[in-house]
């Protein structure tokens, strides 16, 4: 269609406008000059059902009403509704319309749905609908699940709930009927609320915090999309708020890429960190619109990403260890805990205040641990960083000898680091005899294990060595010794080693060497005190062996672990007494079938997640711990077939992030529970009645979005009355009489069991 005014400003010259009934080309007017006004036909569509969502296959229409050929098909518009009798000119009768040019469409949905399909052409024109169509998904039988016992949060341990649980009037009582502890007021009206409930949401996934459930809850985990990096990426992974950073290879140096997963369904990448020539990489965190890394060097640096697409360095910080390369880093207010492993000088931690990102200070606490720090964490709420140490391939030299027998000479060249030079006997060893022993020394470790470069020149010495324990020599190892071989031995605390060879030659005496000396170290957890950032102290620590990686949730520790008879293997570790820490149970191991992979461990919503090896080769393992017992968790579902590579993990919005460093992914996992669900909560007294308003709030603007009044001691809010993504529910409750009581128990999500 084009109007007249602009036909006649084409050819004002040619065309007269007045012959054929125009007085004026500037009155309104127009002329078809292209186009089809004729609707396009009804297009086909049928829906199914699937697990957690129904799918609509559709059929785009070929041909318009008049059986012309469409040949401009444009997309189809999707009407559905809960309710069903779907009018497309009334919108009060559906709940929403999808726009897709698809052919089949997946729709999430716990309950059954009713759709309408209409076609749009280029034009404009939308056709007649369908006939109305709806399915029901399938869904799995669930028990009921509890929510976080809200009236039991106490977070400044003071003996009383948090004042978010409670308004003026209400307390906490001891209770035998549903629970530990219920929430009493008395006589009048009180109002009682909680900003803190997390609901499920019908329509997205699961996972309710601190959820309690019975073995015969369950729900599945699913890969929900991926992203596609430029190269493939490493095994690094951190996140915060919507942002997810991982690292990869880039022209030959090493880049941190900033992933938005705002839309999990689809992560884009908003911003890269580089510096060309120089490289930034792990370990590094994401603090707020920060993002600290390593250069593997000694070197910390500091970006601003609040727009992540221009990340801009604000700080380069030299570390004081300044031989060292930083291995593990965590923020706790805006206080950088960073830890450094050098070959000479061991392992430190380096304490940094950043409040000024551009202006970082040291706090000159240079703290000297046993090892090479691998993962740390800092527990907020108990002013402790715990730090694990150690890792099996790594090693230690001695820092001094003793030759009590005047035996050796060139002593110290045996823990120089230089395989060139060597401690030699003097004199030659005599035939079938043993030669005088030569000790090390070194700080307090936790030793596991030794090796080295120990031989003759006819290498047929047997070589014997022994460790103090602190009150006797232990033998360690006797035999021939290989070069670098690693000899293992039961963990010990050792202060110094000693060695000896044996000439087994029957006629020749000869020189016996020792090039290096190496000792390796037992993993440990190492607790600080870090009440005074400027003056941290060791706290205690507990052996253990083969640990990898690390989450803090309250009292306990979370490690990962793969070394010795209980490979893959997650323990809970006690540390609310420092000085005496304590592991608290083993879950997995060897053999378990519900658990796979140790490689990262971290907290999704009070989930404790553990992300690794699948079962099956080239497939990964999200496994999901239920937590109301946090000394002991529970396996709440695994997912151990899923293909790709997940090495590592990062949680955001309830979602689970991680690279697949082979098939060079970034992959989005969730878990989805399969029922319908109401809010259920529960109330008694000792009074005559009870009267309770329950209004549900939307957790985005405070506006109430459904409320009810009953005269019951428990109710039901459903499902359809909750909105996706609630986070506050409301009660006002009174009993007639002011002697009585009301008491107002935790909330429970209801699940349909038909």
């Amino acid at each position: 269609m084009i109007d007249l005014q602009v036909l006649a400003a084409i050819d004002k010259e040619t065309m007269d406008v007045t012959k054929i009934g125009i007085s004026d080309p500037s009155e309104p007017g127009s002329v078809t000059v292209g186009g089809d006004s004729i609707l396009p036909s009804v297009p086909g569509a049928t829906v199914s059902s699937e697990q957690n969502s129904v799918v609509l296959t559709l059929v785009k229409p070929i041909t318009r009403e008049n059986l012309s050929a469409l040949n401009n098909f444009r997309e189809f518009a999707i009407y559905h509704s809960e309710t069903g009798t779907i009018d497309i000119e009334d919108e009060e009768t559906y709940d929403g319309i999808i726009l897709t040019p698809a052919t089949s469409h997946v729709f999430p949905t716990l309950v059954k749905t009713f759709f309408i399909v209409t076609a749009y052409d280029t034009f404009d024109n939308q056709s007649v609908g369908t006939t109305e169509i709806s399915s029901t998904p399938s869904t799995t039988i669930l028990v009921n699940l509890v929510p976080n016992p809200f009236f039991e949060v106490d977070s400044d341990e003071d003996g009383e709930p948090d004042e978010w649980t409670k308004d003026a009037g209400w307390s906490q009582s001891t209770d035998s009927y549903y629970g530990t502890y219920s929430m009493k007021g008395q006589g009048a009206a009180k109002l009682l609320y909680s900003d803190k409930v997390n609901l499920p949401i019908a329509s997205t996934s699961l996972i309710v915090s601190g959820m309690a459930k019975t073995s015969a809850t369950d729900y599945t985990i699913a890969e929900l999309a991926s992203a596609t990096p430029g190269s493939a990426p490493k095994a690094y992974c951190v996140s915060s708020g919507n942002i997810v950073a991982i690292q990869r290879t880039s022209g030959g140096d090493e880049v941190i890429e900033l992933w938005d997963v705002s839309n999990p369904n689809n992560p884009s990448l908003a911003g890269t960190v580089s510096d060309a020539g120089n490289d930034r990489m792990w370990p590094f965190k994401l603090y707020g619109d920060y993002l600290i890394c390593g250069q593997g060097d000694e070197f910390l640096y500091i970006y601003d990403v609040s727009d992540p697409a221009t990340p801009v360095e604000v700080e380069e910080f030299e570390l004081d260890a300044s031989t060292g390369v930083l291995t593990a880093l965590t923020v706790r207010d805006w206080i950088v805990y960073a830890c450094c492993d050098d070959d000479t000088l061991g392992g430190w931690i380096e304490v940094i205040d950043i409040s000024t990102p551009s202006a970082a200070l040291s706090l000159d606490t240079i703290v000297a641990i046993p090892v090479k720090a691998n993962f740390l964490d800092c527990d907020a709420a108990n002013d402790e960083l715990i730090v694990v140490s150690g890792e099996p391939e790594y090693y230690t030299l001695p820092t001094g000898f003793s030759d009590p027998d005047t035996g050796w000479a060139n002593e110290a060249a045996a823990y120089d680091g230089n395989t060139g030079t060597a401690a030699y006997t003097t004199p030659e060893i005599p035939t079938e005899s043993w030669s005088s022993f030569i000790e090390f020394t070194f700080p307090e470790i936790l030793c596991g294990g030794v090796s080295g470069d120990i031989c003759d020149s006819r290498v047929t010495a047997i070589t014997d060595i022994d460790f103090w324990n602190g009150s006797a020599w232990v033998d360690v190892y006797q035999g021939v010794a290989g070069i670098y071989t690693v000899y293992p031995f039961t963990r010990m605390y050792a202060t110094k080693a000693r060695v000896r060879m044996y000439n087994t030659d029957v006629s020749i005496a000869w020189f016996g060497r020792i090039r290096e000396f190496r000792v390796h170290i037992g993993s440990r957890l190492l607790a600080y005190d870090v009440s005074d950032p400027t003056d941290i102290s060791l706290d205690g620590g507990v052996d253990q062996e083969g640990a990898k990686n690390i989450i803090l949730q309250g009292d306990y520790a979370y490690l990962t672990c793969d070394m010795g008879t209980d490979v893959d293997k997650i323990i809970v570790v006690d540390i609310s007494n420092p000085a005496a820490m304590v592991e608290e149970a083993l879950l997995g191991g060897a053999g378990a079938d519900d658990y796979t992979g140790h490689d990262a461990i971290l907290i999704s919503q009070g989930s404790l997640v553990n992300v690794g090896t699948g079962t099956d080769s080239g497939k990964f393992s999200v496994s999901y711990w239920e937590m109301s017992s946090p000394e002991l968790p529970t396996i709440e579902a695994v997912g151990s077939g899923i293909v790709g590579d997940m090495d590592a993990a990062a949680a955001a919005g309830g979602y689970i992030f991680g690279p697949d460093v082979g098939n060079t992914k970034l992959r989005v996992v969730t878990p989805a529970i399969a029922a319908d669900w109401s809010l259920k909560v529960r109330f008694y007294t000792d009074g005559d009645v009870l009267i309770e308003t329950i209004v549900v709030y939307n957790g985005i603007d405070g506006i109430p979005f459904t409320g009810h009044q009953w005269t019951a001691f428990s109710q039901e809010i459903p499902q359809t009355d909750i909105p996706g993504g609630a986070s506050q529910v409301d009660f006002l409750c009174y009993c007639d009489e002011t002697s009585g009581y009301v008491y107002v128990d935790n909330l429970e999500a209801v699940f349909d069991t038909a």
